[in-house]
């Protein structure tokens, strides 16, 4: 990558084969340039299951939000 540099990388991990393969590709940009790493792990949580109209997705509760933090803490 002749010319290239990376000062800042965002990476989305969700425990697929295919998020393992980027971790150990930014782990060489890291080596390679020093830049920053910001990663952001999404799950689907198993009591949230979100409502879609035809106008789109309705917002979960802020109730429901609270709940989830509390089962994770």
């Amino acid at each position: 990558m002749k010319g290239i540099t990376y000062k800042k990388i965002l990476l989305f991990i969700d425990g697929s084969e295919d998020a393992h393969k980027a971790v150990n590709e930014v782990v060489e940009f890291y080596k390679t340039w020093k830049c920053k790493i910001l990663a952001f792990h999404s799950t689907e949580h198993h009591k949230v299951i979100p409502a879609f109209t035809i106008y789109g997705q309705i917002p979960t509760s802020i109730e429901s939000y609270e709940t989830i933090r509390n089962d994770y803490d």
